[in-house]
């Protein structure tokens, strides 16, 4: 798991991966495998995506970028099934998804949902309310990408402020 945290550090996703893999392998209860694994995964998933963007036809990437992107959710899954009652496996889990925004249909409300599971966890965090609002702008910014009308975009924005302002409710001192 070390050498994984180490091999992230330098840019190295695949030895990373397989580091991680040894580590799962080993000891598949531990949660911070799990949660480490997804984040690599989740590099590698953008370092395909960057290639596919480079070389749109080119359908071999397109799969990588599908499969890396599986993996991040399987493995970000996994560590909420091994321990649900860690706020953190649900963060990940919402980052996970929310970085999947632009290409996945639905990301967005997984994100959201995974976000408060994590509210839940940690109650007192004001992080997780603003990473409910940043998924909100997040899922405005792809309904305008995608010629959306000016009202539903308007109104998936205007759904991250009440957030943010329970944010600045918690902690005074946030904003």
């Amino acid at each position: 798991y070390k050498q994984g945290i180490s091999m992230i550090t330098v840019g190295n996703i695949p030895a990373s991966l397989q580091k991680f893999q040894v580590a799962v392998a080993l000891d598949a209860r531990r949660d911070d495998y799990w949660r480490a694994a997804s984040q690599a995964l989740l590099l590698q998933t953008g370092n395909f995506l960057a290639q596919s963007n480079a070389a749109p036809s080119d359908t071999n990437l397109r799969a990588q970028v599908l499969n890396a992107a599986s993996a991040a959710i399987s493995a970000a899954r996994q560590a909420t099934q091994v321990n649900p009652a860690d706020a953190l496996n649900w963060d990940n889990l919402g980052s996970i998804y929310e970085n999947l925004i632009p290409i996945a249909s639905g990301a967005d409300g997984v994100a959201i949902e995974s976000y408060r599971e994590s509210l839940n966890r940690d109650p007192k965090n004001p992080q997780e309310l603003v990473n409910i609002a940043r998924t909100f702008m997040g899922a405005a910014d792809k309904l305008r990408l995608q010629g959306a009308g000016r009202k539903d975009w308007e109104s998936k924005l205007g759904e991250a402020k009440p957030n943010l302002e329970k944010a600045i409710q918690l902690k005074s001192d946030y904003a």
